[in-house]
């Protein structure tokens, strides 16, 4: 939790040493995940495994736990695409809706 006896002020510059640490403790996250990740996979190849984690998610869906239902939904390729429209706006559509935010006084 933040609080101003942890907090480094903006102008502070990290030393090489600080930077270094940083660096570390960076690389052994990625190793323990990589790890984790790995010893998952073991789990779900050993017996029934995979199946008891899908019939257990399945449950918690049922039960009405929407982040399994959208696990399950994103698992079996059912995840909607989520589409961005860029449109042309005309610059004096712009210019007056700034005119209105900023409160000119002519308009």
């Amino acid at each position: 939790m933040a609080n101003s006896k942890n907090l480094i002020p903006q102008a502070h510059v990290l030393t090489v040493d600080e930077l270094s640490k940083g660096g570390t403790n960076s690389a052994e996250m990625r190793r323990q995940r990589k790890r984790l990740r790995e010893e998952l996979e073991i789990l779900l190849e050993i017996g029934d495994t995979q199946r008891s984690v899908a019939v257990a998610l399945i449950n918690k869906a049922l039960k009405g736990d929407v982040r399994a239902f959208e696990v399950i939904r994103d698992t079996i390729g059912e995840k909607p695409v989520e589409k961005i429209t860029v449109s042309e706006v005309d610059p004096d559509v712009i210019a007056e809706v700034e005119r209105m935010v900023l409160g000119d006084k002519n308009f």
